[in-house]
This record gives structure tokens, C-alpha cells and sequence, in this order.
């Protein structure tokens, strides 16, 4: 029976943070989602000093400028997500 509680606590700590952590990474793609509609990433043409030549936007190219521009959120938010996923195969296994 103890060794069962010890358990069921472990379970409850991991499903708590496995819902603080996903809720923390879908709340960071909300506002990485805002940030691109709020900027029209999508519409505008970037400029390249480099070759003096604009550039259509894609989806490489706004990846490439919201990494730039927003290096720390993004990593962040690429982190939580993937401790999302890992709590809950680790909960799944259990």
C-alpha cells in the first residue's frame, strides 16, 4: 500500500506539470501565431542589404525572421513543447 501512494503522488506531480507545461507552450504559440498576424508576416517582402533584392515571405523566411528577431521566446517555446511531449509519453509508460 505505501509503495502505491508513493505512486499515485509521483503520477499527480508528473500529470501537474505535464499541464503547466503544455498550457505554458499552446499559450506560446498563441502569441507566436499573434505575433505573425498582428505584423502581416506573411504579406509583406523583406529586404536583403545583402544582394539588394526583396524576397517574398514563406515560411522559411518568417521562421528565419522570428528566430532573428525573438531568439530567447521561440527557444523557450521549443523547449516546453518538447518537455510536453516528453511528460507525457514518461506518464503514458507509467
Amino acid at each position: 500500500m505505501y509503495r502505491s501512494k508513493k505512486l499515485w503522488i509521483f503520477l499527480l506531480f508528473l500529470f501537474v506539470h505535464w499541464i503547466l507545461v503544455t498550457y505554458s507552450g499552446s499559450l506560446g504559440l498563441y502569441l507566436i501565431y499573434n505575433l505573425i498576424i498582428e505584423k502581416k508576416l506573411f504579406k509583406v517582402h523583406f529586404y536583403n542589404p545583402m544582394i539588394n533584392e526583396e524576397i517574398n515571405s514563406s515560411y522559411k523566411v518568417v521562421f528565419q525572421y522570428l528566430i532573428y528577431n525573438y531568439y530567447a521566446f521561440i527557444a523557450t517555446n521549443i523547449m516546453l513543447i518538447v518537455i510536453s511531449i516528453t511528460l507525457f509519453v514518461f506518464i503514458y509508460y507509467h
